[in-house]
């Protein structure tokens, strides 16, 4: 190892090594902003993939959500927003949507958008949503830079943050460009907070704590997890008081968050008086009291005898404990305070499985594995630890701020999936004071002659200090343990009484003890493992960037296995055009909550639920339709007035996240709030939950079995490839929806609901008990009686049939004036002959109310060719009148009254009276 020592050394001692440095130092603020500058642009640059392989598209659900509010916002104002109801999502109940949200990102996004319009750089709403998280990732990592800064005083550990924050695999998941998500802002506003209230505590000014207030209204209204921040600040204030280093700093710097903040959290329309009710704000309430309890006892302290003040401190914390917790117990029983389902899930991991199946239906509410840790964090895990020892090791303001900050994330991030991301932001922070402090001992140590004797490790823990004897070689133990920060007899933190090769070696920190020499190989070699790991973390950071969190969710993305040429699947927008083209502009959608956003934002229809989930019974009476046969599923459609239904089928295009996957979830979601209808063992046979022709027949039968399996069988020979396994039911036929549409892949099926005939009852039970009445018929102008057929004999084909003759004389009754004389002639030869055939055909009808007697002598009269005789001419017409006029009342409509107008003037027309006066004569 001396060779290797040897070559250290003079290639660190050379002029242009020394030089180097002198510049560095020279030149180090420079190189300290454009490093910054740098990592701000690689934030942003790496959450591109999603725009350079498809286009300027929004992500995932609640995106969609996001974007149409924010699109709402820019086109109203913030007036119309606050009252906005919107009757597009939860019908027929609607969403007061200015009440039931955080408003913070769609503020933000529309005033960027307005400033970016304002000085011509014309850009729209949606491509403002689609490159505002990359926008907001350069912005947090300045704030982890900051942080972490201000906690170590070193820019180097600043710098490792910011790094890490710009690249964390768990951040890129929620601020990729598309990821229109409240957590784009949202951890930015996290990280914010903890800086603007570590200055506070720091410098006890009222400034700061101003500061703190306002990032923490930003904070709530950004995200519901600004819980986590105000109860993370709660339990430091804890630890503050029991260690004994609360002072009047701390004292300005809560007092003004918390008073400041709790104010304007209630000017948050969705939190409003939650902010002073709700369980998650007890502590803060509660931390507040203790605080302002402790000052007053020192104040009072001083007026009375050290027997007698102890006295009524004790008497105090008891009275104020005890009224504390009456009155939380009061309003927990009232029902004024409660824990919301997410807060008790992260309480207890199976409280949400057992009470609540909805929240744990959602993937991101599972608990975290540890592949998660891994492919999230990457190398941050090992980190994390590290940084945590050395900020509780330093026990300062800003130190036990960010150390609280990530022992509570931990906790809670094995909870939950999605708080994996609050985490990123504290194991990025902790990660850089890991890695500044590791390399800055390491690296002094190339600077001078070196032997290996296990110091090092030693003196970072801070447990012995030693001394090398120059002269002998030896190692010299001159001190026990020793506390962080401490010094000699002589107070010199240089330690200037060591050796003279120690003394030459810089501190690792200033607050820190200083490693002593090591051999450079092994400072090499640890150095440069230190470096490969980095490299590491980048290349994975890239490729989850890449491949896992850049394909958005209404475009999917995949390689053909044999040619390896790129497919794109885009059926979900292609079924959302169709909606939007193909059906009534209030047509209603029924579907999964998962899709209500996407439909509501691309395919512009209401829908019946959506991600908002705010009403169980909605959304477990869906599911319970789903689960059902057709005629019930029909009877509850019908109910909610449901013109479509969407559902997602994976069997054709190997679509494993498809309905039938998820199918437990609706049923489960069904059977907490209708148990004597659905139950999940209806659907599971002896061998599990299958499609196949183990599956149950429930299942078989149901609506979502149905929908999905629909003529699949014509494709893909009875088979479902997601699920590799035969169809259970091939052979499928509805009887109370129609296909109406199914995309190119067979992933989103829709289907048309069978509306029940309104007339086809009543029409149905008129012909089934009455007799239809005869309908007076001009033809040719003459006048003549026909009856409609009843249903099933033969005749003139019912009332249609009568309609239409009526209509057809009419016509031509009115079209007889304008012919010529030869054309009317004609018509009248034709007219006279249909007259004979229609008296031929109705006479015996006729003669069952005129008399059987006049019918046999009109008959004899008309055969013979010898002139009506007027008794019997009159009585015919009387007759025909009367049928005629019955006929009216009961079922003439609008068509017939104009029918019956055009008699009229056919009647009064100059060739009607010439006819009248050859037939006297």
């Amino acid at each position: 190892m001396s060779e290797v020592d040897d070559l250290v050394d003079i290639l660190v001692k050379t002029r242009g090594c020394k030089l180097l440095a002198d510049k560095g130092r020279q030149w180090a603020p420079v190189i300290e902003s454009l490093t910054l500058g740098v990592i701000v642009l690689l934030a942003f640059c790496i959450r591109l993939f999603a725009v350079i392989r498809f286009e300027a598209v929004i992500h995932e659900f609640d995106p969609h959500f996001n974007w149409r509010t924010t699109e709402y916002l820019a086109e109203h104002g913030f007036v119309e927003f606050w009252n906005w109801f919107d009757n597009f999502t939860w019908y027929p109940l609607g969403r007061v949507v200015g009440n039931t949200l955080f408003p913070g990102l769609m503020t933000t996004s529309t005033l960027i958008n307005w400033c970016l319009n304002g000085i011509g750089l014309r850009i729209s709403v949606l491509e403002t949503c689609v490159f505002f998280a990359p926008l907001f990732a350069g912005f947090t990592s300045i704030a982890a830079y900051l942080l972490t800064k201000e906690v170590t005083n070193r820019p180097e550990s600043g710098l490792f943050a910011a790094l890490f924050m710009a690249i964390c695999p768990s951040y890129l998941s929620r601020s990729v460009a598309g990821s229109y998500d409240n957590e784009a802002c949202a951890i930015f506003a996290i990280v914010f907070s903890f800086y603007a209230f570590t200055m506070a505590v720091k410098s006890g000014s009222i400034l700061w704590g101003l500061f703190a207030a306002f990032a923490f209204l930003y904070m709530v209204a950004s995200w519901g997890g600004y819980i986590f921040v105000l109860n993370t600040i709660a339990i430091y204030m804890v630890l503050v008081l029991l260690i004994g280093t609360f002072s009047a700093r701390h004292y300005v710097a809560y007092s003004l968050f918390y008073v400041i903040g709790t104010i304007l959290c209630l000017n948050i329309p969705f939190v409003n008086f939650q902010a002073v009710s709700s369980s998650e704000h007890l502590a803060s309430h509660g931390v507040f009291l203790v605080m302002n309890c402790y000052y007053g006892t020192r104040f009072v302290s001083q007026y009375f005898s050290r027997r007698l003040f102890y006295f009524l401190m004790k008497l105090s914390a008891v009275g104020v404990a005890s009224c504390f917790l009456v009155l939380v117990a009061y309003l927990t029983v009232t029902g004024k305070t409660n824990w919301s389902g997410r807060s008790l899930s992260l309480l207890d991991p199976t409280y949400a499985k057992k009470y609540i199946p909805i929240i744990a239906s959602v993937s991101e509410h599972q608990p975290s594995t540890w592949a998660n840790y891994v492919m999230d964090l990457h190398i941050l895990p090992f980190l994390l630890p590290v940084g945590i020892f050395f900020c509780f090791r330093w026990a300062s303001d800003a130190s036990l701020i960010l150390g609280i900050y990530g022992v509570v994330a931990v906790y809670f991030s094995g909870m939950m999936i999605r708080l994996l991301l609050v985490l990123s932001a504290a194991a990025c922070c902790l990660g850089g004071v890991a890695a500044s402090e590791i390399l800055s001992s390491l690296l002094p140590q190339l600077r001078h002659k070196a032997t290996w004797d296990g110091s090092a490790v030693r003196s970072a823990l801070g447990l012995q200090r030693f001394e090398k004897n120059a002269e002998t070689g030896s190692v010299k133990k001159i001190g026990e343990k020793e506390s962080f920060g401490s010094s000699d007899k002589n107070g010199d933190s240089n330690h200037e009484n060591d050796s003279a090769e120690s003394a030459e070696a810089p501190s690792a920190c200033s607050s820190s003890p200083s490693f002593h020499s090591t051999s450079k190989l092994i400072t090499i070699i640890g150095t440069s493992f230190l470096f490969y790991l980095l490299k590491n973390f980048v290349q994975h950071c890239t490729w989850m960037s890449a491949a896992a969190y850049s394909n958005p969710s209404v475009v999917m993305e995949h390689r053909d296995p044999r040619s390896g040429t790129r497919i794109i699947q885009d059926d979900f927008r292609e079924a959302y055009y169709w909606i939007r083209q193909n059906t009534h502009q209030k047509a209603t959608i029924a579907s999964w909550w998962d899709y209500g956003y996407q439909i509501t934002s691309l395919a512009n229809r209401t829908v019946i639920v959506d991600n908002n989930t705010w009403n169980n019974t909605h959304i477990a009476t869906i599911g319970l339709m789903l689960g059902s046969n057709e005629k019930d599923a029909f009877m509850i459609l019908d109910r909610l007035d449901v013109d479509y239904v969407l559902v997602l089928s994976g069997g054709v295009a190997r679509y494993a996240s498809d309905d039938i996957a998820k199918f437990l979830w609706p049923v489960r979601i069904a059977n907490g709030v209708y148990p004597d209808k659905i139950a999940e063992s209806d659907f599971i046979g002896m061998h599990g939950y299958s499609v196949d022709y183990m599956a149950t027949e429930k299942f078989k039968n149901s609506v979502m079995y149905k929908l999905c399996y629909y003529r699949m069988g014509e494709i893909t020979g009875n088979r479902d490839f997601a699920r590799n396994q035969e169809i259970g039911a091939p052979e499928l036929k509805l009887q109370y929806f129609d296909e109406a549409f199914t995309t190119e892949n067979w992933i989103v099926r829709i289907y048309k609901v069978r509306k029940p005939a309104n007339r086809a009852p009543l029409l149905n039970g008129l012909s089934g008990s009455f007799s239809l009445p005869k309908v007076k018929a001009i033809a040719g102008g003459e006048e003549a009686t026909t009856t409609p057929s009843k249903k099933g004999t033969k005749g003139t084909g019912g009332s249609k049939a009568t309609k239409t003759t009526k209509t057809s004389s009419t016509t031509k009754t009115v079209e007889a004036p304008r012919a010529t004389r030869s054309s009317s002639s004609s018509t009248t030869t034709s007219s006279t002959s249909t007259t004979t055939t229609t008296k031929k055909k109705n006479s015996k009808k006729a003669a069952k109310k005129a008399g059987e007697k006049d019918a046999a002598k009109e008959k004899d009269k008309t055969a013979a060719g010898a002139p009506v005789s007027t008794k019997a001419s009159k009585r015919e017409k009387k007759s025909s009148t009367e049928t005629s006029t019955t006929t009216r009342t009961a079922t003439r409509t609008a068509a017939e009254k104009k029918a019956a107008a055009k008699d009229k003037t056919a009647k009064n027309s100059p060739e009607k009276k010439k006819k009248k006066k050859k037939t006297k004569k």
